[in-house]
């Protein structure tokens, strides 16, 4: 059943780039996309980053900086681990090989879609895995920043002023939603939960640098 229920997973990679770099200094962006299914059904994660860098100086006048986006969605990120939400569990350790899986692909029970699932188990304590995997799911959303900017300045041979800061952002969505009948965490009327997190922090610099001797001062 174990082997039935699970599918061919894989993963794409795709990344496009420029770059330039000239007299005054350097640029480049890229795109990166990865698509990844999972082995089991209505599992899988989409993540994008996109970055961008560069540098400059102009006479006594210098920068580079840079920043990176990260965002990811999972369309369903549980039903693992050793509780009655895991595939591995319900299928391989607790229940018997005396039913076919496949047999409940359609697992509402014609006539009572969205209300009774189709399950050989009547006793509400195991879930159809078809059922968990579509109705009773975790989706997740997670996008990160990552900046950084250096500026520095040449008064003359001997002092210079540089300028720092950086920054990190996220925000992470994830929903809890199962679907009425289920099982799991005890909610045969259903459950819905949204968990909302979100922070930053910046820091940020400034350094003033001589470097100068007057005979035997340094």
């Amino acid at each position: 059943n174990f082997k039935n229920f699970s599918q061919a997973s894989w993963m794409t990679n795709n990344n496009v780039n420029v770059a330039y770099s000239g007299k005054y200094g350097s640029f480049r962006t890229s795109l990166t996309h990865a698509f990844n299914r999972g082995q089991f059904p209505n599992e899988d994660l989409n993540k994008m980053t996109f970055n961008v860098s560069g540098n400059i100086k102009y006479k006594k006048f210098f920068m580079d900086a840079g920043a990176t986006v990260n965002y990811r969605h999972s369309t369903n990120d549980s039903n693992a681990g050793y509780y009655s939400g895991s595939y591995i569990y319900d299928m391989v350790i607790w229940l018997g090989t005396e039913y076919d899986v496949r047999d409940y692909k359609n697992y509402w029970i014609p006539g009572k879609e969205d209300a009774q699932q189709n399950w050989y188990d009547k006793s509400g304590w195991y879930d159809n895995p078809y059922f968990k995997a579509y109705e009773v799911i975790t989706p997740r959303t997670q996008t990160s920043l990552n900046a950084y900017a250096n500026l520095g300045f040449e008064f003359t041979d001997w002092l210079k002023l540089t300028v720092r800061a950086g920054a990190d952002a996220y925000t992470d969505k994830e929903i809890n939603r199962d679907a009425i009948s289920t099982a799991y965490r005890y909610s045969p009327k259903g459950y819905y939960e949204e968990k909302l997190s979100n922070g930053y922090s910046v820091n940020t610099d400034a350094l003033l640098m001589a470097d100068k001797t007057w005979g035997k001062f340094h």
